[in-house]
């Protein structure tokens, strides 16, 4: 079964209703460290790098927000929001007013342009390809259409398909038999009054005689398995009955049967669990005859609430439900499942907080993280408290993301590198003087079960922010010193087991931030320098791993390079201060290939990260 998975973020949604008139420094230096350290983490992985740099990167630099995501089951990427122009993968800007659909590479699928004259809110596909929208739209697919349309499959030409509502679509939903549900703000659709929800024949698109007659907005809609429908939004009367914000109606007349959760305000969200239960996000405080605040999980004969009870503090927008039982939830909330959680968490089925990798539970910043053989996660950053227990800048979470109280260093001063050995010692690099229970300055090794110091004392004049280690063992060190392991080295080095530097000397004109290792041995840097290895390399380069000098390995970024890794399939992920590397703009993070193929599947921009998510599962 193909699994296509969107979660949209937004705030409360406006209305239509047609009745009524009318870069370089230290603090972005550590934002993005922390970027890069989640995405690496997520990712893993070293392999060789070979011939000259190029872009790789799924760009579609949209020019407003996007709203809705939909993945078909062919890749191809279906956006809608308030966006009037795309720039993919760094190209020109094309007209795409408020819909569009892309390659899988990122590209633009040219030949879809449905060009809506106002934001799309709801997408869906039916099983024939054939994609629904609905938002604010008055015209879309080269006709009139007011607010839904459905739209031909390769071209977005709108089909004979008009439901012709009076007022917003919001939401939309997908029955197996094919009839279409429809939410939002109207009082008439397909032919028919009919007050914020409808259901619409799949060909004609009129409406049949399900009518629920809300009295007020419907803003989510779920289908439960025995095929009933579960509504959700700012009504206190539908299907006949008194409901508040919530309500379950008969597949077939649309009357509400039993199931009264009763919300004390808007519900926004709702999702159906594999057992059956019902999730719902929303403004309320009171629901199922419980205090929930924000979410809560209903059951689904009775509508009361079971234990599930994360406590948010704010409202939820968004829920979705993983396949392994987790429940993701996105809003405004910055408090869930008794930690700290800004706008999303996952939840674990009896609504505790998923603690599998937290960030968050931390006193301050994350800079740095490595995962152990075992599963354990080392962090290192600038905090004071982890989980609630004193750990200063750095400590180490057991695979379910409870504390390792075993292992406490106790960093002096911040920690932004850590690495790993082969026998499991723990090297560690930053701003201290002091871990491990011994004087160590800015760089150290550390037992692997308690985090002690052990003899190992580079004793660098100054902090270091990158350490990698070599399929040999020895030990490359970047940062800001010009003196470490008894030898004067300008912002990088090599040492042995010892300590010692040895003759590997770039002798780099300026700061080294970061370090990778590729299969082949040679070595990636990154940082603030303008000359590295004998050679002009603006904040990028490549190094001989006998000599240090520079190859022909020549991106040219135009601000600092933070952050490296090398890909499974040797590209090259590169993240900093810059706005252009590899001959093309791209601002904070880039990803650099082998050759001249360019521009595939990962965006970052300077506000928002953006993940497409779609895969197969038997």
């Amino acid at each position: 079964m193909k699994i296509c998975s969107s979660i949209v973020f937004t705030a409360l949604p406006r209305f239509v209703f047609t009745s009524f008139p009318g870069a370089t420094s230290n603090a972005l230096r550590k934002a993005t460290l922390l970027l890069f350290s989640i995405v690496v983490l997520l990712m893993g992985s070293t392999a060789a790098v070979r011939g000259q740099s190029a872009l790789d990167g799924f760009d579609p630099n949209a020019n407003g927000a996007v709203r809705a995501v939909v993945v078909q089951p062919d890749g191809k990427i279906l956006i809608g929001g308030d966006f009037t122009t795309l720039s993919p993968n760094g190209g020109p800007a094309v007209t795409r007013n408020y819909i569009a659909r892309l390659n899988p590479d990122g590209t633009l699928d040219t030949a879809f342009d449905p060009n809506a004259n106002s934001s799309v809110y709801s997408i869906a596909v039916q099983a024939d390809g054939k994609v629904l929208a609905g938002g604010f739209f008055t015209s879309i697919g080269g006709q009139t259409r007011n607010y839904i349309a459905r739209l031909d499959a390769t071209t977005g030409a709108a089909d004979s398909f008009d439901p012709n509502a009076n007022g917003t679509v919001l939401s939309i939903a997908v029955q197996a038999d094919g009839k279409i549900l429809a939410g939002g703000a109207f009082t008439s659709i397909g032919g028919q009054t009919r007050n914020y929800m409808a259901r619409l024949n799949g060909t004609t698109g009129a409406a049949d005689s399900f009518d629920p007659n809300a009295n007020d907005f419907v803003l989510s809609i779920a289908v439960q398995a025995d095929g009933k429908n579960l509504a959700g939004g700012r009504f206190t009367n539908i299907g006949g009955q008194t409901r508040n914000r919530i309500a379950r109606l008969d597949a077939t007349t649309g009357a509400a049967d039993s199931f009264d959760p009763n919300a004390n305000s808007d519900v926004l969200s709702i999702a159906v669990q594999t057992d059956g239960k019902i999730l719902a996000g929303g403004n309320f405080t009171n629901i199922g005859g419980q205090t929930r605040n924000f979410i809560a999980r209903l059951d689904a004969t009775t509508g009361a609430a079971d234990s599930f009870d994360p406590n948010a503090n704010s409202v939820v927008l968004s829920i979705a439900v993983q396949a392994d039982g987790k429940i993701l939830a996105g809003g405004v909330f910055t408090f869930i499942g008794g930690q700290a959680r800004n706008f999303m968490a996952r939840l674990e089925t009896d609504g505790g907080l998923d603690q599998t990798l937290d960030l968050s539970t931390v006193g301050s910043q994350v800079l740095a993280t490595a995962v152990q053989p075992d599963g354990k996660i080392i962090i290192g950053g600038s905090f004071s408290s982890v989980l609630g227990v004193t750990r200063n800048n750095i400590a180490r979470l057991n695979t379910d993301g409870t504390l390792d109280t075993a292992f406490n260093p106790n960093a002096s001063d911040f920690v932004n590198s850590i690495a790993v050995q082969a026998d499991g010692k723990i090297l560690a690099g930053g701003g201290f003087t002091s871990i491990g229970g011994q004087t160590r300055n800015y760089i150290a090794r550390l037992d692997a079960t308690t985090g002690l110091a052990d003899s190992f004392d580079p004793n660098a004049n100054s902090y270091v922010y990158s350490i990698a280690v070599q399929a040999d063992g020895k030990i490359l060190a970047g940062g800001f010193f010009e003196s470490i392991g008894g030898q004067t080295r300008q912002f990088i080095a090599r040492l042995d087991t010892t300590g010692a530097a040895d003759s590997f000397d770039p002798n780099a004109n300026n700061s080294v931030l970061s370090i990778a290792v590729q299969a082949d041995g040679k070595i990636l840097a990154g940082g603030g320098f303008t000359s590295i290895g004998g050679q002009p390399r603006n904040r990028i380069a490549r190094l001989d791993a006998t000599t240090g000098a520079a190859d022909s390995f020549n991106p040219n970024a135009n601000g600092t390079v933070n952050a490296i890794a090398v890909q499974g399939d040797g590209k090259i992920l590169a993240g900093g201060a810059f706005t252009s590397i590899g001959g093309q703009p791209r601002n904070l993070f880039a990803r650099l290939t082998n050759d001249t193929a360019a521009l595939q599947n990962l965006a970052v921009t300077h506000t928002a990260v953006t993940w497409t998510l779609g895969g197969s599962s038997s």
